[in-house]
């Protein structure tokens, strides 16, 4: 649930499309990404976080040829953490200018569940989504994860189109001279 507040915004790591970084207690620290089923699996030694976006329809928004999240305005971020401290608070924020889209209760098992939708107001181009909660241990975490706003279109789509209208022509093509060759020969031996 998106929501306005004055809680001051969170510092945080930079992160490109693609990228994920970690602060705790302000002190960079490692995590891994593994990309499935069109989702980013974020884990530290404390903290695990599942992320996708899911579209108007309720569709999973397929990340782009490089491997990065995706989305529009109106599409929603699919959060799912665990390994928090239970009964903490977690806030989520959209980065470049921070907004925060939406805060929740971390459940008595360390676990959160929450959609947040990206605000109109965020421009097309590479920003961050940051969630800010409290580590099991107690530790302030802040996890910076880098995605693109707008169509996500590197130019694959266009290529797609030349593609496929190359190899249409060709087919048309490949079955058209021979029929061509076909018909000559017919002609110029009657």
């Amino acid at each position: 649930t998106s929501t306005s507040t004055t809680i001051p915004a969170p510092d945080a790591a930079p992160a490109a499309p693609g990228e994920a970084t970690m602060l705790v207690n302000g002190n960079a620290t490692s995590l891994s990404i593994t990309r499935m089923n069109n989702s980013y699996k974020i884990s530290s030694a404390d903290i695990g976080v599942m992320l996708q976006v899911v579209n108007r329809d309720g569709e999973v928004v397929p990340l782009d040829a490089d491997g990065n999240i995706i989305g529009t305005d109106g599409d929603v971020v699919v959060v799912d953490v665990s390994g928090a401290r239970p009964n903490g608070d977690i806030n989520v924020w959209m980065f470049s200018t921070p907004i925060q889209i939406g805060q929740g209760e971390i459940s008595d098992d360390g676990k959160f569940s929450g959609r947040f939708e990206i605000p109109n107001a965020i421009e097309s181009g590479s920003h961050r989504l940051v969630l800010k909660t409290t580590g099991y241990t107690g530790s302030e975490s802040t996890i910076s994860v880098g995605f693109i706003i707008g169509s996500g279109n590197d130019g694959s789509s266009a290529i797609s189109v030349i593609i496929f209208t190359t190899l249409g022509v060709a087919v048309a093509l490949a079955l058209i001279i021979p029929a061509t060759r076909r018909r000559r020969k017919r002609m110029a031996a009657a």
